[in-house]
């Protein structure tokens, strides 16, 4: 090589990596303390990142305390919307104003939608149900649904059986528990009532998780996708971690596809069954036949397509919620004794003659699911531009979010008292309910997507938390750790796990 083209080489690498410092320089200087190429609104407030890749390192640092760093944030930027930006995840603006809540959930609720990611990474468990459609598609699953909840004759079935499974929690677990002063995981059981529960009204199929001694296939099975749908929409390395586990994975061990087989093919065989059943004449009050006898909104057949993911998605939606606000629920009556006076004198006083000025319940019902949301997060993009009613601008592209364990926590929204556990505060000065706008509690979601259930999730939480408070007395096992669990439904990370003692008389 000649001295010329050598000088040349030279010449055109130290031009290179002058632009190329020149244009890091450029980049950082136009995206100090954000993601690259993220178009970050300069009036909302936010917590400052680093260049190029803005808040990713806070983001994964406090993965598994999401919704209490979230909390945090709003605490230390003294506001109820924030915007965050990290690179490899979507700008996105966060509120816990109810104002706002009620805008873009009721108001303008059209020009908001589920993403494409969320879509297609919870797709392999809800199907095309109502739990991930939008316009026409969700309009179609939500009036069936709403005609399929609201019969008289499903309602009964319903409350048959969560009494009865909630006699075999009693008297062939709990008792047994309260006899030998054993140790159990109050998550852990609340897990299998739920599940047998609402397998059972959803099916009409008695799994007999409670009094199992061996795992039950499709309840693990069940339990694992639950998991990895929600690992998909976080994780964008799940795919590869799915892959691997295939390939490394012992021979008794189901890969992920083979466990939603074993969740596909169990509820397939119960609709073809029933449909044979159906048409022999035989009569059942359960979801599945009701939806069948029911048709569609014209009339019509369900697919079994349809059927799978009407079914699937209201046991994942009732299942873990329910367990989840049972769990935190005992926990907040356990570390409250005064509160448990009351609603023992309740019961005393009003359930036997079946009154109906009952007020510890509600009131209980309703600051365990204040504290403790079991969806605690809702993400989602908008379509086109908007502003919120307190001045934030909407990008068309943005994604939006609330977060109810941190709008619980904040004195602007639930007052200075907002930490601590109080069911009098939903009690007005004339001893009435108080009833709060959706968007300040959206626990069961904001019309027009309010949850269809909630009533049918209210009567079981209650009627357990009853039953239980009345039967038994229970005492923590010390030294235990109460996190939540980051996951699709806010769950105890370590469990409850108690003593159980029978009450007298």
């Amino acid at each position: 090589m000649s001295n010329q083209t050598k000088d040349r080489l030279i010449s055109t690498t130290k031009f290179a990596y002058g632009a190329a410092v020149g244009l890091f320089g450029m980049l950082v200087l136009k995206y100090p303390d954000c993601a690259i190429f993220h178009d970050v609104p300069e009036n909302i407030p936010r917590i400052k990142g680093f260049p190029l890749i803005g808040s990713i390192i806070q983001e994964v640092a406090n993965y598994e305390k999401y919704y209490g760093s979230q909390h945090e944030q709003f605490t230390k930027l003294n506001t109820l919307t924030m915007v965050t930006s990290a690179v490899g995840l979507p700008l996105t603006i966060t509120t816990i104003d109810p104002k706002n809540i009620e805008h873009f959930l009721r108001v303008n609720f059209s020009n908001y939608v589920k993403s494409d990611h969320f879509r297609t990474s919870l797709k392999g468990l809800f199907g095309h149900s109502i739990v991930l459609s939008e316009g026409h598609r969700w309009a179609y699953h939500r009036k069936a649904a709403v005609r399929i909840f609201s019969t008289k004759r499903l309602e009964d079935y319903f409350a048959h059986v969560i009494v009865t499974e909630l006699n075999v929690m009693v008297k062939k677990v709990l008792d047994n528990y309260a006899l030998d002063g054993a140790i159990i995981d109050l998550q852990d059981l609340f897990l299998k009532y739920t599940m047998d529960s609402f397998v059972m009204i959803a099916f009409g199929k008695n799994l007999n998780t409670l009094t199992s001694k061996e795992v039950v296939p499709v309840s693990e099975s069940f339990d694992k996708c639950v998991q990895h749908v929600f690992n998909m929409s976080t994780n964008p390395f799940t795919p590869i971690i799915d892959k691997f586990n295939n390939v490394f994975r012992g021979p008794q061990t189901k890969s992920i596809n083979q466990h939603y087989d074993t969740l596909n093919d169990f509820a397939y065989t119960i609709i073809a069954e029933r449909k044979d059943d159906l048409k022999n004449g035989h009569s059942f009050n359960d979801l599945l036949s009701v939806a069948m006898e029911q048709g569609n909104e014209s009339g019509e057949e369900f697919s079994d397509e349809d059927l799978r993911d009407l079914i699937v998605s209201s046991i994942v939606a009732a299942r873990d919620a329910n367990a989840a606000a049972l769990s935190w629920g005992l926990l907040c009556i356990i570390q409250h004794p005064e509160v448990q006076v009351k609603l023992l004198q309740e019961i005393e006083n009003y359930l036997p003659e079946n009154k109906n000025d009952q007020q510890q319940q509600p009131l209980l019902f309703y600051e365990i699911l204040r504290l403790y949301p079991p969806a605690t997060v809702n993400f989602r993009d908008a379509l086109n531009d908007d502003v919120w009613p307190d001045g934030t601008k909407i990008r068309k592209g943005n994604t939006v979010s609330i977060n109810l364990y941190a709008q619980a926590r904040s004195p602007k929204v639930w007052g200075d008292d907002c930490n601590e556990f109080k069911p009098e505060r939903w009690l007005q000065p004339d001893g009435r309910l108080r009833h709060e706008s959706q968007a300040k509690w959206p626990i069961f979601n904001v019309s027009p997507r309010a949850c269809i259930g909630q009533n049918l999730a209210t009567l079981e939480s209650i009627t357990a938390i009853v039953t239980l408070v009345q039967r038994y007395k229970f005492s923590l096992v010390p030294n235990q750790n109460f996190e939540y669990s980051v996951s699709l439904v806010m769950a105890m990370k370590h469990g409850l796990k108690v003593h159980v003692q029978n009450r007298e008389n």
